[in-house]
């Protein structure tokens, strides 16, 4: 199966003209964004990245289930992020192609966004080595 590689996700705001149903009330703010990488493994670990509104919301997630290669770099394996309104998963091969994307739920408010993130940090800790094989697998 076919898959492309992604660009950097989009921001609430650049995707606000294009997708109805709840946003945010005011944009992330890059200066109040918080980035954690939480070992899993010794091999794996997740990225939380969180960002924060100017009235301190939370207003955009993600969570990247990163592995260490062969030449020591992270590489990512699966993305559970909320943009397009809605929170999903990506999952890439080891070439770094997204080949498999799954809707999880739809997002309509500030406390569905928070249940949401902890749901998939959650999965992302509880699948991880499915997640590994099937990007081993590309399927």
């Amino acid at each position: 199966m076919g898959g492309r590689k992604l660009q950097r996700p989009l921001t609430v705001g650049e995707l606000a003209a294009a997708v109805s149903g709840w946003q945010p009330l005011k944009e992330p703010d890059p200066a109040n964004e918080w980035v954690q990488r939480f070992p899993i493994s010794a091999q794996v670990s997740f990225v939380q990245r969180l960002g924060y509104d100017e009235d301190n919301r939370l207003a955009e997630w993600a969570v990247c289930q990163c592995r260490l290669g062969d030449d020591g770099k992270w590489q990512r394996v699966a993305v559970y992020d909320t943009c397009h309104g809605t929170a999903h998963m990506h999952l890439y091969n080891q070439d770094d192609v997204e080949f498999a994307k799954r809707h999880i739920a739809s997002i309509d408010s500030y406390e569905s966004l928070a249940v949401q993130l902890d749901s998939a940090v959650a999965d992302v800790q509880n699948k991880w080595r499915e997640n590994e094989r099937r990007s081993n697998d590309g399927r």
